[in-house]
């Protein structure tokens, strides 16, 4: 996921500050599958180079500086410069902060003795609010993770966790809960609290399995099995009963997303394959209802989400497909290529639950296809 906040030890030049909503880029050409809309441009190359670069919207970059004076800063894919949004203290550290807001850290100086540690949260056209996080956090920071999840929308909830992750084994610092509505912070139901674990899957869960957000930011859990195609239990978190829901057991596979109606979209391996070439079957698991949907998909899947999925055909190594099995619809991009060299052929990250981009090549050009919703 491309969308990663990246920016700590932040001295806030605007915290909370109104920021103006960057126009729409021109798309060179967008189609409406159902309730999908497929959008491609052309974007600067700054995107697939820059590694502190980052992409939190449909249309807005932010990054941050690699030496003194550290700014973060932003434009939009159609924009020719950046604007300072932040002036940061220290050099940045990143964090992973999941959903329809993106998060970036500004910790208390090394060694300060404070548990007030700035949250800046952008929405995806760059407006921004700042919170606390109550955690007092390491002199050395070279292994610190903060992860979380952003669900009930941006005025919902933020479920993180911070820790050091070493290579061997891990040390939690802190975890809790921020209504963002209220700006208040509190102690995470025990059903949702984060626990960084190395999963097949992930490397941070809840007590209930595995948290994932549908299009309508809900959040969801599926449980965790340490056999592939066991059944496992699909949970959606109500804030009204503050509580699980059980909605009913799924085969477990690798899941690109979850429905808004609970409907798990996964992805098994088909065997055996063609001599060399990747096969697998693309699923549709509807929790407790038994039956399970399956389209063959010949080729490299490079992700997906609620009713689509992305993959590279074995029969075009230089093309891009996505399927939308529900609508019998198929896109195909042609004679594509790997922008610098630094990818194969396409890279697709999450935005958040309701977009997904590929960056790949196109000609002397760099692609995106947005697939949003």
């Amino acid at each position: 996921m491309l969308a990663l906040a990246v920016c700590a030890g932040i001295t806030c030049a605007a915290c909370g500050a109104p920021q103006s909503a960057p126009s729409q880029p021109k798309s060179v050409k967008a189609i409406k599958i159902g309730p999908f809309r497929v959008s491609r441009m052309a974007i600067p190359g700054v995107l697939v180079n820059g590694s502190q670069t980052y992409q939190i919207g449909p249309n807005t970059m932010v990054r941050a500086s690699d030496s003194a004076p550290y700014v973060l800063q932003r434009r939009t894919l159609t924009a020719g410069r950046w604007t300072t949004v932040f002036r940061c203290a220290q050099p940045p550290i990143g964090t992973n902060i999941y959903g329809p807001l993106t998060g970036f850290l500004c910790p208390a100086p090394p060694g300060a003795s404070t548990q007030r540690n700035p949250v800046i949260l952008f929405d995806p056209t760059g407006q921004a609010r700042t919170y606390n996080l109550p955690v007092r956090l390491p002199t050395s920071r070279q292994w610190l993770q903060v992860v979380g999840y952003v669900f009930g929308g941006k005025k919902g909830s933020l479920a993180w966790l911070a820790a050091e992750d070493y290579p061997v084994g891990q040390t939690d610092l802190g975890s809790g809960l921020i209504d963002l509505a209220a700006g208040k912070s509190k102690a995470a139901p025990a059903s949702i609290t984060l626990d960084m674990r190395q999963t097949w899957s992930g490397f941070f869960q809840m007590p209930s399995g595995m948290p994932y957000l549908s299009p309508s930011d809900a959040l969801f859990l599926v449980g965790s099995s340490a056999s592939e195609g066991e059944n496992v239990p699909v949970c959606r978190w109500s804030k009204v009963d503050a509580k699980l829901t059980p909605l009913g057991e799924v085969p477990l596979y690798e899941t690109l997303g979850v429905g808004d109606d609970g409907t798990l979209w996964a992805i098994r391996p088909a065997f055996p394959s063609p001599g060399s070439q990747q096969s697998v079957y693309f699923l549709r698991e509807v929790p407790g209802g038994g039956r399970v949907q399956s389209w063959k998909i010949d080729g490299q899947v490079l992700g997906g989400g609620p009713g689509y999925v992305v993959y590279v055909p074995n029969s075009n190594p230089t093309s891009l497909d996505i399927f939308f099995p529900l609508q019998h619809r198929t896109l195909r991009y042609r004679n594509l290529n790997d922008p610098g060299k630094i990818l194969r052929l396409a890279v697709l990250w999450q935005v958040d639950a309701k977009m997904q981009a590929v960056v790949t090549g196109e000609g002397a050009k760099v692609l995106e296809i947005q697939i949003s919703r």
